[in-house]
């Protein structure tokens, strides 16, 4: 978007235009084309009232373009802001997921940890054989932070 069409669009719609350089979800693409529209359907009513006097022009169909335009990119507004929302709805999912995964890896390895203690007071039996190889198991699959 050039300068000229920046400057025909209003403070919000300047604003929303330069919110929408920023993200990378789907809807910003169509965003940006129905905000640069807009600029060029506004640029073009502008000039349209400038020369009506030696053109014959329809203006109230340049300003029903406007108008549509104008709810078009109001529409696409409202897409853009409920998938922004939604994007960081998943990610504090995705977050917490893995907060509870490492507190649950955690507190693993702290059970392991536990049982080999408990394991030194038990009697060496098939019991304890069995134990043993499902603590190692366990290990395999958990290992301690840095191994």
């Amino acid at each position: 978007m050039n300068k000229e069409q920046l400057a025909a669009l209003t403070e919000l719609e300047q604003t929303r235009w330069k919110k929408a350089q920023g993200h990378e979800y789907l809807p910003s693409p169509w965003l940006r084309e129905a905000i640069t529209a807009l600029a060029d359907a506004r640029l073009e009513l502008q000039e349209a009232k400038d020369s009506r006097d030696g053109f014959a022009c329809d203006l109230d169909a340049s300003e029903a373009e406007v108008a549509r335009l104008t709810e078009e990119r109001e529409q696409l507004q409202q897409a853009f802001d409920h998938a922004d929302a939604k994007c960081v709805g998943l990610a504090r999912q995705v977050s917490d997921f893995f907060a509870v995964r490492d507190q649950q890896r955690r507190d693993i390895r702290r059970l392991m940890a536990l049982s080999r203690k408990v394991l030194a007071w038990i009697p060496d039996n098939d019991h304890r054989r069995e134990l043993v190889l499902r603590l190692a198991d366990l290990r395999e699959k958990y290992p301690k932070e840095g191994e």
